[in-house]
């Protein structure tokens, strides 16, 4: 079973946080090089692989065996 509260693209986490904290945000990808130069190596590293082989996650499942374990939102 993956692990994760949620599975969201970067345009449902945007849409998330603006619902809770009630202004308006929107996602913008910025360069890799950009990314990297601010996040670092390790954030870049990952964040391209969830870009090129995707993110999976099994929400539901995990609500199952962990009713506790929290979405987006929750924080």
């Amino acid at each position: 079973m993956g692990l994760g509260g949620d599975a969201l693209t970067m345009e449902e986490t945007a849409a998330t946080m603006a619902r809770v904290i009630g202004r308006p945000v929107r996602y913008v990808q910025m360069k890799w090089d950009e990314f990297e130069a601010r996040f670092g190596p390790a954030s870049t590293a990952m964040f391209r692989f969830f870009e090129d082989q995707g993110f999976v996650a099994d929400p539901e499942t995990l609500r199952a065996e962990v009713p506790e374990a929290r979405r987006l939102e929750d924080y």
